[in-house]
C-alpha cells in the first residue's frame, strides 16, 4: 500500500518533551513530502497554536485542531470544517464544571477563562497562545457556541467527572482526554477519526492511504478510522493495544522511523 495521507498529534507525539520538532523528525517529513506525501497536524490544540508548528516547513496545509471540531488551512486561513458545541449544552457543561475545576472556552480562536490561576498560565504556556479573563463567560456563551470546553484538575476526579458526563450526554456530546489532566467537551461526533475522514475526501485521499500517529485517547478513533493506525512507544496502553502499529516514542523520533522505515518503503 502506498500511503498518501500522514496525520500526527502533536504533544506526546510529534513534539519531544521539549516541545520542539527534533531535526532528525523535520528531516524525515521533508523527505516524505519530497516524495507527494501530504504531512498534517490531528490535534487537540486550538488552530492558532497547531499552525505556528506547520508554517515554516509544511506548507499550506489543513489542519486539524481542536480534537476535530475545526479544518483549517494553515496560510491561507481556508476553512474546510467547523463544528462547535451548542450553546444551550455549553452553558449546560460551563455550569456544571465551575466552582470544581478550571475551564478554558474558546471562542473565535481565543482562549477564554474566568480566572488567572496557575492552570492556565501552565496551560498557555505550553500551548504558545496568550488567554483572556473575562467577567462573564455564561454571558458570551449565550452569544455564540464554543468550538470547545476544556476542564483542567486532578486526574482521578476528572476520570470521574468524564464518567458522569458521559453517560449523561450520549449522543450529544463528544467528551474525551487528551492527557490525564485535561478532559474536553466538544459537539456529538466531533472527534479526530471523523476530521480524517472529512479530510481525506476534501484532499480526494482514499481512507486506506492515510497513517494516524497519536499517543492518548483522543487519538483513538483516528487511529482506527486510518488505513495504518499507529501509537509511539509513550502512548497510553490502550492505545498501544488498539494500534495497527508502535514505533518508538516521541523523544526517540518515532516519527521519523515511521516515515523512513515504513512509509517510505512502501
Amino acid at each position: 500500500m502506498r500511503y498518501r495521507l500522514l496525520a500526527v498529534d502533536l504533544d506526546d507525539t510529534f513534539l519531544n518533551k521539549e516541545l520542539q520538532v527534533s531535526p532528525r523528525v523535520q528531516q524525515a517529513v521533508i523527505e516524505a513530502l519530497k516524495k507527494g506525501i501530504i504531512v498534517t497536524f490531528a490535534s487537540g490544540r486550538m488552530y492558532r497554536s497547531a499552525k505556528k508548528y506547520a508554517f515554516s516547513f509544511l506548507g499550506d496545509i489543513p489542519l486539524i485542531t481542536y480534537n476535530g471540531a475545526l479544518i483549517k488551512y494553515s496560510r491561507s486561513e481556508r476553512e474546510v470544517y467547523h463544528q462547535p458545541v451548542p450553546g444551550e449544552l455549553a452553558l449546560t457543561i460551563y455550569r456544571r464544571v465551575k466552582g470544581h475545576f478550571h475551564l478554558n472556552v474558546y471562542q473565535d480562536d481565543e482562549l477564554l477563562v474566568e480566572e488567572d490561576n496557575q492552570y492556565i498560565r501552565d496551560y498557555s504556556r505550553i500551548a504558545g497562545v496568550p488567554f483572556r479573563v473575562v467577567n462573564n463567560i455564561e454571558e458570551l456563551l449565550n452569544k455564540k457556541a464554543p468550538t470547545k470546553l476544556l476542564a483542567i484538575g486532578d486526574p482521578s476526579a476528572l476520570d470521574q467527572l468524564w464518567e458522569e458526563t458521559n453517560g449523561e450526554f450520549r449522543g450529544v456530546l463528544h467528551i474525551t482526554k487528551s492527557k490525564p489532566h485535561y478532559l474536553e467537551f466538544l459537539a456529538a461526533g466531533v472527534n479526530k477519526g471523523e476530521a480524517l475522514k472529512i479530510l481525506a475526501q476534501h484532499l480526494g485521499v482514499s481512507l486506506k492511504e492515510t497513517v494516524a500517529v497519536g499517543d492518548s485517547y483522543n487519538d483513538l478513533e483516528m487511529l482506527e478510522t486510518a488505513g495504518l493506525g499507529v501509537a509511539v512507544g509513550n502512548a497510553l496502553p490502550e492505545v498501544k493495544r488498539r494500534a495497527d502499529l508502535v514505533v518508538p516514542a516521541n523523544d526517540e523520533d518515532g516519527i521519523a522511523y515511521l516515515i523512513n522505515e515504513i512509509i517510505l518503503k512502501n
